[in-house]
């Protein structure tokens, strides 16, 4: 977990960025990995996420 580092707010989603609530299923080591990182775990996942779409060109990469 140490390479995801806080979360770097150039990864994190714009302020006022709509978001979407969904239902998905993940395994239970990577959500307590994320959890134990502290309160914006959610946040942390969102960034991971986002640096994978911005490494492939699905989303810009923010100024």
């Amino acid at each position: 977990m140490a390479q995801f580092r806080p979360w770097r707010s150039r990864l994190l989603a714009p302020p006022g960025s709509p978001t979407v609530t969904l239902t998905m299923e993940f395994d239970a080591a990577t959500i307590d990995a994320f959890k134990r990182q502290g309160d914006d775990w959610q946040q942390g996942i969102n960034a991971v996420l986002r640096e994978w779409a911005i490494k492939r060109g699905y989303v810009p990469f923010p100024e």
